[in-house]
């Protein structure tokens, strides 16, 4: 058995595997007023739904900030490569046909730009390009990220090694500046949507009768990307199993 099923099926002194439930049948012995637990249920059922479209909005906002922070990352690598490139050539003795290579090294480099700012986008929103617009996106409790666009195209023409080393690597560190700055931002975004995110599982595992503190971040996320499939597949199943409790249980876990 592996540590995320020992979350499923451990008991514990939380409601969800309380000595109440039997697995045999699959739901909770419940007692009391089965009007008071069945509206109690569907209040549950109704927040855990929300929880999880929640968490399926913010997940997406992550992927789409990675996206962009990791391309970013890539060009800003290409560009510092292109720096010491152009830095020896500047500074070193090196023969025409030395430079001439540097220089082919060079455009396969901007090229490498130019792909990867033609082809990174979201919703037809080229962010990289001077068309980009910036994208702005809630995440939880009424949080925002916001990434703006950026104009990361590298002009070729404007590369020629043999003729003026110098001039290149001054253009090159200046894009690679730019670049630099704006992939912090990026990844600074970037982890704002993954603190969200965190924060939404928590809530989940909570939703579902889990005591997220005593998990690690990879257990927790193991269980919340679990508990989540199994709530798209065995919806109505799953529903009872979760939200079956009796009403000083329901009422317990309302008030706290």
């Amino acid at each position: 058995m592996s540590e995320i099923d020992g979350v499923f099926r451990t008991p514990s002194r939380n409601w969800l595997f309380s000595e109440d439930y039997d697995w045999a049948k699959g739901s909770y012995n419940a007692a009391g007023s089965d009007r008071e637990v069945a509206t109690i249920r569907e209040y549950l059922r109704g927040n855990f739904a929300g929880i999880r479209l929640t968490a399926q909005h913010t997940s997406a906002v992550v992927s789409m900030a990675q996206t962009f922070e990791q391309a970013a990352g890539t060009i800003r690598d290409k560009l510092s490569r292109m720096e010491e490139l152009a830095e020896q050539a500047a500074n070193g003795y090196y023969t025409g046909a030395d430079r001439a290579l540097m220089q082919k090294q060079l455009e396969e480099l901007a090229g490498d730009i130019t792909e990867i700012v033609g082809s990174t986008e979201y919703d037809g929103n080229k962010l990289f390009t001077a068309k980009g617009r910036t994208i702005s996106r809630s995440i939880a409790h009424d949080r925002m990220i916001h990434l703006f666009a950026k104009d990361l195209t590298f002009d070729v023409q404007n590369i020629d090694l043999v003729g003026n080393a110098k001039a290149v690597a001054a253009l090159i560190q200046l894009s690679l500046k730019q670049a630099g700055e704006y992939s912090r931002y990026l990844k600074s975004q970037y982890r704002l949507a993954q603190d969200a995110m965190a924060t939404i599982e928590r809530q989940l595992a909570s939703a579902a009768g889990i005591d997220s503190s005593s998990l690690t971040p990879d257990i927790l996320e193991q269980f919340v990307t679990r508990l989540s499939s199994q709530l798209l597949d065995h919806a109505d199943t799953l529903a009872r199993t979760q939200f079956n409790i009796t009403a000083d249980q329901a009422l317990q876990l309302l008030r706290d």
